[in-house]
């Protein structure tokens, strides 16, 4: 295949179909492109490996800086990845083991499947300040006052993510992130 650089790689579409590819020779790396949309959530799920295959994929921006990363031990794997500005981005696809973060595996067995899916996320907004959890509806001007307050009201699906922007402030509390949301910190409430 020839996407072995960033110069050379394949525009993904967003539409979440999915693409199979071979790491060929030892120590490939496929390159794959897309247009992110500051606002979207972007999903990337590699799947269907070969016996011989383990991915770890990262997304870089066009400066060549990592804004996402993600390896799997032999299951699905996947980013949700939200840019915070509109251009370009790379993804890339690289087999690992657990000692080298390139391995030899190479041809035969060493199949994959790419997928891309663009998703327009709820956006729910917390404010330490001037937040409130009995009259805050989770807004931007009328937020809600604790992270765990807005998870247990957000209800996100794969279909339906959900993302929480979370002003600067000390929030005492433990939380659980559920599948299919994101949290985002240190907003300015008055800028979002």
């Amino acid at each position: 295949e020839d996407d072995d650089s960033p110069c050379t790689a394949r525009m993904l579409s967003t539409a979440g179909r999915k693409e199979f590819h071979n790491i060929y020779p030892a120590g490939d790396i496929d390159y794959f492109t897309f247009t992110g949309v500051a606002g979207k959530e972007y999903l990337i799920s590699t799947m269907d490996y070969g016996e011989n295959a383990v991915a770890y994929v990262t997304v870089t921006d066009l400066s060549g800086k990592i804004v996402a990363a993600q390896k799997e031990d032999g299951l699905d794997s996947w980013i949700s990845f939200q840019p915070e500005q509109t251009g370009t981005y790379y993804v890339s696809v690289k087999h690992w083991t657990r000692r080298y973060v390139t391995s030899d595996a190479q041809g035969s067995g060493t199949q994959y499947a790419i997928s891309l899916l663009e998703r327009t996320p709820t956006i729910y907004y917390v404010s330490a300040t001037n937040g409130n959890n009995l009259a805050g509806n989770g807004t931007s001007g009328n937020p809600w006052v604790t992270i765990g307050h807005a998870l247990s009201n957000a209800n996100a699906t794969a279909d339906s993510p959900v993302s929480i922007f979370v002003s600067g402030g000390t929030y005492p509390e433990h939380i659980t992130l559920r599948e299919h949301m994101s949290l985002y910190g240190g907003f300015d409430p008055s800028t979002w």
